[in-house]
């Protein structure tokens, strides 16, 4: 949201719905500036995140994460093989079902 003063434009962060619509659709008529809410913003990320051991952290998430959805489908793998198997199977079978009739014809 913005408001215009005389020498620019200041915005705010305020109800979208109490800015379109008035007080009868939302009474909140809160408005907070908008660079003092980043600059808040921003020093509480960078007090909460950008510590020496955010990095170690994220890294064992990561990693705890890859671990969980590798072993989640190792079974996904082994079915896949079976089923691999059993559709080169079958290629086979017609393979030599058309050689026998070939030969049958050629004969």
């Amino acid at each position: 949201m913005a408001h215009s003063k005389r020498f620019g434009k200041y915005y705010y962060y305020g109800c979208a719905h109490h800015a379109r619509r008035g007080n009868t659709v939302c009474p909140n008529r809160t408005l907070l500036p908008q660079v003092e809410v980043e600059r808040e913003l921003l020093d509480i990320l960078q007090k909460q995140l950008l510590t020496p051991d955010t990095p170690v952290k994220v890294l064992k998430a990561v990693n705890a994460k890859l671990r969980a959805q590798a072993s989640a489908s190792r079974p996904r793998v082994g079915e896949a093989r079976k089923a691999s198997t059993q559709v080169v199977r079958q290629i086979n079978n017609y393979t030599r079902a058309v050689a026998r009739e070939d030969s049958r014809h050629s004969n």
